[in-house]
C-alpha cells in the first residue's frame, strides 16, 4: 500500500464526502484482511451516502485501474475518491489478485467435472470467461462486491471489505448503506440469504457452512401431473399468507418453479410448507412427494459431483469438495437433524 494514501487518510476523505466511519480499522484476521473495531467495547458504524454508491455498469478499466466512466454523472470528488480507494484498498490491493487466482484455478478442474457442472447450470466457464482476461476479472470482481440498492447494482466502498458470516445480520439499506453494531472481534456481515454453501463457493470463491440449501435446477415427472421444473431464480417470489414463496409459471405444458429452498436451519419444516403454498392447487400428498423427489435428486447429484472430485488434489479441488460436503450437511436441516450428534455413540 502506498504510504501517502493510508487508511487514516482514506477515511478522512471518505468522511469529507459525507461518509461515516467510526471505530474501525483494517487488519489481518482468520479470513485474511478484514475490518475490526478499534475498541471492541464501543459500537462501530460505517455508512455510505448515496453519492458514493457507484453503479457497477459505470465502472471501467483505465489501464489496470478501476475507475468511474468519464461520461458518468458522478461528481469529480467522489470519482477521485473511488479511484484512489480501489487502487490502494480494494481492486489494486488484493481484489484483482484473489479473483485471478480463483478464476484461473477453476480452469484446472478436470473436464468431466466441469461438464457435469455445466449440465447442472452451476458453472459454464466458456460463458463466465468470455472476452479479454482483464475484463473477465473486472466483471467477476464487481459481481462479487456489488449489492442491490433500490433496484440498482452498486459498488460499496469500505463496507465491501467486511468479511462474511452466515449468522451475522445483513446490510442496512435506506438512504445509503450501513453496517453498525458492537463486535467482540472482527466485524462481519451476511452477504446474502440467497447463497447456499455451493453457490457461495462459486460466487465468492470460498466454502462456508450456510444455514439453508437451495435445489439445483432439476426436473421430475409426476404421474397424472406432468413435468415440474425447478429453476434457480431465488429473487422471484410472491407473497402468500405472509410468506415469500417461489413463483410458479406454466411453460410448454410444464410447471416451472422459480426456485426451491430445500433446507432451513431454524425452521426445518418451512421449505416444505412454502412449496405447498406455491403449489396450492395440488394435493399436499403430491407436493410432499415432489419435495422428496427433488431432495433425493439433489443428494444424488451432489454425490455425483463429489465422486468426480476424487483425485483432484489441488487447493481448488479441496475447496470444492468442502463446499459440496457443506451443502450436504445443510440438507440435513430438512429433517431438523442435529449434525453434532451424527455418528455419536448411543447413550445407555
Amino acid at each position: 500500500m502506498n504510504d501517502s494514501y493510508s487508511w487514516t487518510r482514506m477515511l478522512d476523505e471518505f468522511r469529507s464526502l459525507g461518509g461515516v466511519a467510526q471505530n474501525v480499522e483494517q487488519r489481518i484476521g482468520q479470513y485474511g484482511n478484514g475490518i475490526f473495531p478499534i475498541d471492541p467495547s464501543e459500537p462501530i458504524a460505517i455508512e455510505i451516502p448515496e453519492p458514493l454508491l457507484v453503479d457497477v455498469d459505470q465502472i471501467v478499466l483505465d489501464g489496470e485501474d478501476l475507475v468511474v466512466k468519464p461520461e458518468s454523472a458522478i461528481a469529480n470528488a467522489a470519482r477521485d475518491f473511488f479511484a484512489r480507494y480501489q487502487k490502494h484498498f480494494s481492486w489494486g490491493a488484493e481484489g484483482r489478485k484473489n479473483v485471478d487466482s480463483f478464476e484461473s484455478a477453476l480452469k484446472t478442474l478436470p473436464e468431466p467435472l466441469l461438464a457435469k457442472m455445466r449440465q447442472l447450470t452451476l458453472l459454464n466457464l466458456e460463458a463466465r470467461h468470455q472476452g479479454q482476461w482483464i475484463e473477465v476479472l473486472r466483471r467477476r470482481f464487481l459481481d462479487s462486491r456489488k449489492i442491490n440498492y433500490h433496484e440498482r447494482a452498486v459498488s460499496m466502498p469500505i463496507i465491501e471489505l467486511i468479511n462474511h458470516c452466515a449468522h451475522s445480520p445483513g446490510y442496512s439499506i435506506g438512504q445509503g448503506i450501513k453496517v453498525a453494531g458492537t463486535f467482540d472481534a472482527e466485524v462481519t456481515v451476511n452477504y446474502s440469504a440467497t447463497c447456499d454453501s455451493l453457490r457461495r463457493f462459486l460466487n465468492y470463491g470460498f466454502a462456508n457452512l450456510e444455514p439453508y440449501a437451495y435445489s439445483l435446477p432439476l426436473h421430475v415427472n409426476i404421474k397424472d401431473i406432468g413435468v415440474i421444473v425447478v429453476s434457480s431464480d431465488v429473487t422471484s417470489i410472491r407473497q402468500v399468507d405472509g410468506l415469500g414463496v417461489p413463483k410458479v409459471e406454466l411453460e410448454n405444458q410444464r410447471r416451472v418453479i422459480s426456485h426451491l429452498r430445500l433446507a432451513l436451519e431454524k425452521a426445518p419444516r418451512m421449505p416444505r410448507t412454502m412449496l405447498r403454498k406455491a403449489l396450492s392447487d395440488l394435493p399436499e400428498t403430491v407436493v410432499d412427494e415432489l419435495f422428496e423427489r427433488f431432495r433425493n435428486a439433489n443428494l444424488s447429484e451432489l454425490c455425483n459431483l463429489l465422486e468426480l472430485c476424487e483425485g483432484v488434489n489441488t487447493p481448488i479441488g479441496s475447496e470444492l469438495r468442502r463446499a459440496l460436503l457443506l451443502q450436504l450437511r445443510a440438507l440435513t436441516h430438512c429433517f431438523g437433524v442435529r449434525t453434532d450428534l451424527v455418528g455419536a455413540a448411543p447413550q445407555s
